[in-house]
Protein backbone atom coordinates (compact mmCIF):
# COMPACT_ATOMS: atom_id res chain seq x y z
CA UNK A 1 0.00 0.00 0.00
CA UNK A 2 1.72 3.67 -0.86
CA UNK A 3 -0.41 6.48 1.37
CA UNK A 4 0.06 10.57 0.88
CA UNK A 5 2.34 11.52 3.76
CA UNK A 6 0.46 15.19 3.76
CA UNK A 7 -3.57 13.46 4.25
CA UNK A 8 -2.92 9.77 4.91
CA UNK A 9 -4.69 9.08 1.99
CA UNK A 10 -4.73 5.29 0.35
CA UNK A 11 -2.70 6.20 -3.10
CA UNK A 12 -2.20 2.35 -4.33
CA UNK A 13 -1.98 -0.86 -3.64
CA UNK A 14 0.33 -2.96 -5.47
CA UNK A 15 -0.31 -6.36 -6.20
CA UNK A 16 1.54 -9.64 -7.37
CA UNK A 17 3.42 -10.99 -4.50
CA UNK A 18 2.34 -14.05 -2.32
CA UNK A 19 3.75 -11.93 0.89
CA UNK A 20 5.61 -8.64 0.91
CA UNK A 21 8.35 -7.90 3.72
CA UNK A 22 7.30 -4.15 5.07
CA UNK A 23 10.05 -4.39 7.56
CA UNK A 24 13.00 -4.92 5.03
CA UNK A 25 12.33 -5.65 1.75
CA UNK A 26 10.35 -1.83 -0.05
CA UNK A 27 11.62 0.85 -1.38
CA UNK A 28 11.43 3.72 -3.70
CA UNK A 29 13.94 4.79 -6.45
CA UNK A 30 15.78 7.68 -5.35
CA UNK A 31 13.32 9.84 -7.81
CA UNK A 32 10.37 8.60 -6.43
CA UNK A 33 9.13 6.98 -9.82
CA UNK A 34 9.60 3.52 -8.87
CA UNK A 35 8.84 1.35 -6.01
CA UNK A 36 10.70 -2.39 -5.32
CA UNK A 37 9.32 -4.83 -3.22
CA UNK A 38 10.50 -8.76 -1.81
CA UNK A 39 8.67 -11.27 -0.73
CA UNK A 40 8.93 -14.87 1.13
CA UNK A 41 8.68 -16.54 -2.57
CA UNK A 42 12.15 -15.29 -3.43
CA UNK A 43 10.84 -12.63 -6.46
CA UNK A 44 11.55 -9.13 -6.43
CA UNK A 45 8.84 -6.65 -8.12
CA UNK A 46 9.74 -3.10 -9.49
CA UNK A 47 6.14 -0.82 -9.69
CA UNK A 48 5.44 2.50 -11.44
CA UNK A 49 4.81 4.56 -8.22
CA UNK A 50 2.17 6.93 -9.95
CA UNK A 51 0.45 3.98 -11.56
CA UNK A 52 0.96 1.26 -9.78
CA UNK A 53 1.66 -0.40 -13.47
CA UNK A 54 3.90 -3.64 -12.30
CA UNK A 55 6.87 -3.13 -14.11
CA UNK A 56 9.69 -5.61 -13.91
CA UNK A 57 9.37 -9.45 -11.87
CA UNK A 58 12.72 -10.91 -11.07
CA UNK A 59 12.80 -14.10 -10.07
CA UNK A 60 16.55 -16.61 -9.38
CA UNK A 61 16.68 -16.20 -5.99
CA UNK A 62 15.94 -19.33 -4.16
CA UNK A 63 15.27 -18.22 -0.53
CA UNK A 64 12.67 -15.27 0.96
CA UNK A 65 14.09 -11.31 0.24
CA UNK A 66 15.08 -9.35 3.35
CA UNK A 67 16.34 -6.14 1.38
CA UNK A 68 15.95 -4.07 -1.80
CA UNK A 69 17.85 -1.31 -2.96
CA UNK A 70 18.08 1.22 -5.60
CA UNK A 71 21.80 2.47 -6.78
CA UNK A 72 21.07 5.83 -6.76
CA UNK A 73 20.51 6.59 -10.56
CA UNK A 74 18.31 3.98 -10.58
CA UNK A 75 19.72 2.16 -13.19
CA UNK A 76 20.44 -1.02 -11.27
CA UNK A 77 18.39 -2.44 -7.88
CA UNK A 78 20.33 -4.98 -5.40
CA UNK A 79 18.05 -8.16 -3.43
CA UNK A 80 19.30 -9.52 -0.23
CA UNK A 81 17.82 -12.76 1.04
CA UNK A 82 17.36 -15.08 3.32
CA UNK A 83 20.18 -17.22 2.42
CA UNK A 84 22.79 -15.01 2.57
CA UNK A 85 23.21 -14.26 -1.37
CA UNK A 86 22.83 -10.57 -2.96
CA UNK A 87 21.41 -10.00 -6.36
CA UNK A 88 22.06 -7.38 -9.04
CA UNK A 89 19.88 -6.22 -11.28
CA UNK A 90 19.50 -4.03 -14.22
CA UNK A 91 16.15 -2.00 -14.33
CA UNK A 92 15.54 -1.56 -17.91
CA UNK A 93 15.70 -5.16 -18.67
CA UNK A 94 15.44 -7.23 -15.51
CA UNK A 95 18.64 -9.16 -16.18
CA UNK A 96 20.67 -10.11 -13.43
CA UNK A 97 23.96 -8.97 -13.46
CA UNK A 98 25.94 -10.23 -10.80
CA UNK A 99 25.39 -12.60 -7.80
CA UNK A 100 27.38 -12.38 -4.46
CA UNK A 101 27.51 -15.10 -1.89
CA UNK A 102 28.58 -14.30 1.92
CA UNK A 103 30.27 -16.31 4.05
CA UNK A 104 27.94 -16.98 6.48
CA UNK A 105 24.32 -18.36 5.68
CA UNK A 106 21.28 -15.97 7.31
CA UNK A 107 19.04 -12.97 6.46
CA UNK A 108 22.17 -10.48 4.50
CA UNK A 109 21.41 -6.91 4.08
CA UNK A 110 22.39 -4.61 1.16
CA UNK A 111 22.89 -1.21 -0.01
CA UNK A 112 24.57 0.73 -2.95
CA UNK A 113 26.85 3.15 -1.73
CA UNK A 114 25.76 6.76 -3.09
CA UNK A 115 28.11 6.66 -5.87
CA UNK A 116 26.82 3.57 -6.96
CA UNK A 117 30.24 2.23 -7.17
CA UNK A 118 30.28 -0.12 -4.34
CA UNK A 119 28.11 -1.96 -2.46
CA UNK A 120 27.58 -3.06 1.00
CA UNK A 121 26.19 -6.17 3.08
CA UNK A 122 25.86 -7.17 6.00
CA UNK A 123 25.07 -10.58 8.08
CA UNK A 124 26.12 -11.73 11.25
CA UNK A 125 28.35 -9.41 13.30
CA UNK A 126 30.55 -8.01 10.17
CA UNK A 127 29.88 -5.78 7.61
CA UNK A 128 31.12 -5.79 3.73
CA UNK A 129 32.03 -3.51 0.92
CA UNK A 130 31.94 -4.78 -2.28
CA UNK A 131 33.17 -3.83 -6.39
CA UNK A 132 29.78 -3.15 -7.46
CA UNK A 133 30.89 -3.91 -10.68
CA UNK A 134 32.53 -7.07 -9.73
CA UNK A 135 31.78 -8.01 -6.60
CA UNK A 136 35.30 -8.12 -4.92
CA UNK A 137 35.29 -7.93 -1.92
CA UNK A 138 37.18 -4.35 -0.64
CA UNK A 139 37.05 -4.54 3.11
CA UNK A 140 35.38 -6.21 5.79
CA UNK A 141 34.47 -4.04 8.96
CA UNK A 142 34.29 -5.52 12.46
CA UNK A 143 33.27 -3.55 15.20
CA UNK A 144 29.97 -4.64 16.33
CA UNK A 145 29.84 -7.60 19.21
CA UNK A 146 26.03 -8.78 18.07
CA UNK A 147 24.38 -9.47 14.50
CA UNK A 148 23.86 -6.63 12.30
CA UNK A 149 20.37 -5.84 11.31
CA UNK A 150 20.42 -2.90 9.20
CA UNK A 151 22.73 -0.85 6.92
CA UNK A 152 22.40 2.30 5.30
CA UNK A 153 24.96 4.35 3.11
CA UNK A 154 24.92 8.00 2.88
CA UNK A 155 24.13 9.88 -0.78
CA UNK A 156 26.80 12.34 0.05
CA UNK A 157 30.65 10.98 0.41
CA UNK A 158 31.50 7.43 1.71
CA UNK A 159 29.73 6.83 5.18
CA UNK A 160 27.80 3.96 6.32
CA UNK A 161 25.35 2.96 8.95
CA UNK A 162 24.81 -0.06 10.52
CA UNK A 163 22.60 -0.85 13.24
CA UNK A 164 22.36 -4.28 15.49
CA UNK A 165 21.55 -6.38 18.26
CA UNK A 166 24.21 -5.18 20.43
CA UNK A 167 22.19 -1.87 20.46
CA UNK A 168 24.21 0.24 18.75
CA UNK A 169 24.70 2.48 15.63
CA UNK A 170 28.31 2.55 13.76
CA UNK A 171 28.97 4.84 11.35
CA UNK A 172 31.97 4.01 9.30
CA UNK A 173 34.43 5.33 6.61
CA UNK A 174 33.56 3.03 3.42
CA UNK A 175 36.62 4.16 1.86
CA UNK A 176 38.96 3.39 4.39
CA UNK A 177 36.82 0.96 6.67
CA UNK A 178 37.49 3.13 9.78
CA UNK A 179 35.01 3.29 12.52
CA UNK A 180 33.78 6.70 12.74
CA UNK A 181 31.50 6.99 15.73
CA UNK A 182 29.56 4.69 17.99
CA UNK A 183 25.92 5.79 18.84
CA UNK A 184 24.71 5.04 21.61
CA UNK A 185 21.59 5.21 24.14
CA UNK A 186 18.91 2.73 22.10
CA UNK A 187 17.60 0.23 24.82
CA UNK A 188 16.79 -2.20 22.39
CA UNK A 189 18.16 -3.93 18.87
CA UNK A 190 18.34 -0.80 16.40
CA UNK A 191 16.63 -2.39 13.57
CA UNK A 192 16.54 0.40 10.83
CA UNK A 193 18.59 2.97 10.13
CA UNK A 194 19.26 5.79 7.14
CA UNK A 195 20.72 8.66 6.16
CA UNK A 196 19.22 12.05 5.45
CA UNK A 197 19.37 13.52 1.98
CA UNK A 198 22.28 15.57 2.67
CA UNK A 199 23.80 12.97 5.30
CA UNK A 200 24.64 15.35 8.34
CA UNK A 201 21.61 13.38 10.31
CA UNK A 202 20.87 9.77 10.70
CA UNK A 203 17.56 8.26 12.32
CA UNK A 204 17.60 4.63 13.86
CA UNK A 205 14.42 2.66 15.11
CA UNK A 206 14.91 0.43 17.95
CA UNK A 207 12.54 -2.89 18.56
CA UNK A 208 11.98 -5.56 21.29
CA UNK A 209 8.82 -7.78 21.32
CA UNK A 210 6.37 -6.00 23.84
CA UNK A 211 8.32 -3.00 24.23
CA UNK A 212 7.35 0.14 23.34
CA UNK A 213 9.50 1.33 20.09
CA UNK A 214 12.23 3.93 19.74
CA UNK A 215 13.13 7.03 17.11
CA UNK A 216 16.47 8.95 17.74
CA UNK A 217 17.59 11.14 15.56
CA UNK A 218 21.99 11.93 15.69
CA UNK A 219 24.28 14.59 14.26
CA UNK A 220 25.71 12.24 11.76
CA UNK A 221 29.38 14.08 12.17
CA UNK A 222 29.55 14.04 16.04
CA UNK A 223 27.76 11.34 17.07
CA UNK A 224 25.49 13.65 19.42
CA UNK A 225 21.96 12.57 19.97
CA UNK A 226 19.44 15.23 18.16
CA UNK A 227 15.93 13.77 19.09
CA UNK A 228 14.05 11.39 21.00
CA UNK A 229 10.96 10.69 19.67
CA UNK A 230 8.24 8.61 21.53
CA UNK A 231 4.73 7.58 20.67
CA UNK A 232 4.61 3.71 19.38
CA UNK A 233 3.70 1.61 21.73
CA UNK A 234 5.01 -1.62 19.62
CA UNK A 235 8.75 -1.94 18.66
CA UNK A 236 9.98 0.02 15.18
CA UNK A 237 10.62 -1.93 12.25
CA UNK A 238 11.31 0.67 9.92
CA UNK A 239 12.55 4.27 9.55
CA UNK A 240 13.14 6.85 7.11
CA UNK A 241 13.73 10.65 6.02
CA UNK A 242 11.64 12.61 3.51
CA UNK A 243 13.89 13.81 0.17
CA UNK A 244 13.44 17.62 1.68
CA UNK A 245 14.47 15.74 5.39
CA UNK A 246 11.79 18.46 6.87
CA UNK A 247 9.56 15.05 8.18
CA UNK A 248 10.58 11.60 9.31
CA UNK A 249 8.04 8.18 8.81
CA UNK A 250 8.97 5.59 11.01
CA UNK A 251 6.43 2.10 11.30
CA UNK A 252 6.29 -0.52 13.87
CA UNK A 253 5.17 -4.32 13.77
CA UNK A 254 1.52 -3.04 15.16
CA UNK A 255 1.00 -2.11 11.70
CA UNK A 256 1.01 1.78 12.68
CA UNK A 257 3.08 4.23 10.74
CA UNK A 258 4.05 7.49 12.06
CA UNK A 259 5.35 10.67 10.48
CA UNK A 260 7.43 13.63 12.90
CA UNK A 261 8.35 16.61 12.06
CA UNK A 262 12.27 16.39 12.01
CA UNK A 263 13.28 19.51 12.87
CA UNK A 264 10.93 19.56 16.22
CA UNK A 265 9.94 15.89 16.52
CA UNK A 266 6.28 16.54 17.02
CA UNK A 267 4.39 13.33 15.96
CA UNK A 268 1.99 13.73 12.98
CA UNK A 269 0.48 10.36 12.58
CA UNK A 270 -2.34 9.59 12.33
Amino acid sequence: MYFDTATGQLLLTLKGQKNVYGDYGVTFSADGRRIAAGSSDGTVMVWDAVTGQEKLSLEGHENSIRSVAFSGDGQRLASGAGDGTVKVWDTATGKEQLTLKSHLAGPIRAAFSGDGQRIVTALGPSVWVRDAATGQELRTLKGHTEGVITVATSAHGPHIASGSHDRTVRVWDAATGTELLTLRGHAYSVTSVAFSRDGQRIVSGSNEFGKPGEVKVWDAATGQELLNLQGHAEGVISVSFSADGQRIVSGSGKGTVKIWEAPLGNDAGK
